[in-house]
């Protein structure tokens, strides 16, 4: 069952990129996906270079929207709302991110829908939540995620700032978002009833940045930025080798410490009897360190790499974005398949699978009105109807 959700109708009446996610991976999951868009479309369009890609590839618009359909919904006027009423009684999902005072004006808070549609699931993404004092104040995912929420400054050195990547905190967030969806519709085929599912971009970096949190609310204190080498002890920590590559070593058992000293030709320390001992070997941490430093120093990152998987050794050098497209992993597990129309487009799956079959992208991101016709012919709407609607800008169809 690589499709679990096929059959599912879902409006996706959000825009930027955190909820827009999590309604791409509910398409990938094989539920009907429908971008509502105004008609301008979702402001993300105006930002499609933000990370680079080609003329016929926006890469954000692309990654945020594949497996869906386009509505062009003008929901500014009583018409384009009351064709949204008709279409929830045809979806059994609505998805949006719009501000609560928003949501109040087009008469769509979770309340208003449920009174009339009590069998959708009604999904909202916010910012900060859904209740206190910012309720109305926009959240993305470089000021709430990475600023707000306290990522940037875990992961800042001292002096500077860490670099934050396009949309780090929308993805994650997101597909947290689409898990909740995934159980509001299990709970509905028991109860026949849906219900609200939400949550924040604020909770989605506090849930990264949970053990943190936790040890500073019990402590009353934050943990110190680095803990100490000797916390960790030689065989986890990182290296760097002869040609100035970054090694991850994570060996946290005992089990690992005569491999990685044969591997690294250390043999002579498997005689000492005081490390025979991990509690020795924590006493002399600073000095075993000092030792794998030097050896690894002194090689190339493939020749030592070759030595500890030889020795079944658990290790990683830091994988650039080339490194990680090339990794056979990724190649043989399907993670990143072809765009289905662009020739040599590729995007990220999703990162769930069901029944050992890989995600399929089955359609890109559509063109603002792309399948307003044929979406509002499926919920039934008359062809009258739709003429009407088009004739009165109510919505649009994109041309072929």
């Amino acid at each position: 069952m690589s499709q679990p959700l096929a059959g599912v109708h879902v409006l996706d009446v959000s825009e930027f990129g955190f909820v827009p996610s999590a309604a791409a991976v509910l398409g990938d999951w094989g539920a009907d996906v429908v971008k509502v868009e105004k008609p301008g479309g979702d402001p993300l369009r105006g930002h499609g270079q933000m990370v680079p890609g080609t003329d016929d590839f926006a890469v954000l618009i692309e990654h945020f929207n594949r497996n869906k359909r386009g509505l062009v919904l003008d929901l500014s006027g009583p018409a384009g709302r009351a064709v949204l009423d008709r279409l929830l009684d045809w979806a059994d999902v609505l998805i949006t991110n719009f501000l609560p005072r928003t949501l109040r004006k087009l008469g769509l808070t979770p309340e208003e829908v449920h009174a009339r549609h009590p069998r959708v699931v009604y999904v909202r993404g916010t910012g900060q939540g859904s209740r206190g004092p910012d309720v109305d104040v926009p959240g993305f995912d470089g000021a709430t995620w990475w600023a707000r929420g306290g990522v940037a400054d875990a992961l800042s050195p001292p002096e500077g700032s860490a670099r934050m990547h396009a949309a780090l905190g929308d993805g994650p967030t997101g597909m947290m978002l689409a898990g909740g969806v995934a159980a509001a519709l299990y709970a509905r085929e028991r109860t026949g009833l849906g219900t609200t599912v939400e949550t924040s971009l604020l909770q989605g970096a506090m849930w990264t940045l949970a053990p943190d949190l936790t040890s500073t609310a019990l402590m009353g204190k934050e943990p110190p930025t680095e803990l100490p080498p000797r916390s960790f002890g030689a065989i986890l920590g990182v290296y760097r080798t002869a040609d100035g590559r970054r090694l991850q070593l994570t060996m946290p058992e005992d089990r690992w410490w005569e491999p990685a000293c044969r591997a690294l030709g250390l043999e002579r320390l498997l005689d000492d009897p005081e490390l025979r001992d991990p509690a020795g070997r924590v006493r002399r941490a600073d000095e075993l360190r000092a030792t794998f430093a030097e050896v690894i120093g002194a090689r190339d990152l493939a020749d030592v790499e070759r030595s500890l998987a030889a020795e079944g050794c658990v290790f990683a050098h830091f994988a650039s974005l080339s490194d990680v497209l090339a990794d056979p992993m990724v190649a043989a597990n399907d993670f990143m398949p072809a765009h289905p129309t662009h020739p040599t487009g590729r995007i990220v799956a999703s990162p769930v699978q069901f029944g050992g079959e890989p995600i399929a992208i089955r359609r890109g991101a559509p063109r603002v009105g792309e399948h307003s016709v044929e979406v509002l012919g499926d919920a039934g709407f008359s062809v009258p109807e739709i003429d009407t609607l088009l004739a009165e800008s109510v919505t649009h169809q994109a041309a072929p």
